[in-house]
């Protein structure tokens, strides 16, 4: 193998490498957009969680006052109806 053989080979390894490396340059760019974009979804699906379980703890403390408070607000109702 003469020099000048030798030297294209080196290059074309170098050019072999260079577009593998910018392959794995797109690759991680597109690694990283889609890590970011699960990471706001996950964001979302964790805040709508929390006002789902606040809406619910809501609906079964209103549901709670509304059966403990029914038979005073009824008997303070006959109460004043019969004066």
């Amino acid at each position: 193998m003469s020099q000048e053989d030798f030297q294209q080979q080196v290059l074309r390894s170098f050019e072999e490498i260079d577009k593998r490396f910018q392959e794995f340059d797109r690759k991680f760019d597109k690694l990283d957009f889609d890590i970011k974009e699960a990471n706001i979804r996950i964001d979302a699906y964790q805040k709508s969680s929390v006002q789902v379980v606040n809406l619910a703890f809501g609906l079964i403390s209103a549901a709670a006052a509304v059966v403990i408070l029914s038979p005073e607000v009824k008997a303070l109702t006959d109460f004043f109806l019969s004066r």
